[in-house]
């Protein structure tokens, strides 16, 4: 459920699943090359540009007092 909650997130940004899609070919790819360092590396990449359009969009979408008190919370 947490990761269906992240992808839409993630997904959010227009271009985003053009992007995706182009990323995880380059681990497809690499798999079928043999290439397991090469699949963990894009493995890796994806994960993190998946991570930062979900931050990206959740940070956009919450109104800036709240982010602001929920860092002085820390």
């Amino acid at each position: 459920a947490r990761v269906s909650f992240l992808r839409s997130r993630s997904m959010a940004f227009k271009g985003r699943a053009k992007i995706s899609l182009r990323e995880m070919r380059a681990i497809l790819l690499a798999i079928k090359a043999g290439d397991a360092r090469g699949a963990q590396k894009a493995a890796e990449l994806h994960v993190d540009q998946a991570r930062l359009s979900a931050k990206r969009h959740y940070e956009e979408s919450v109104p800036v007092r709240l982010l602001r008190s929920s860092r002085t919370a820390r």
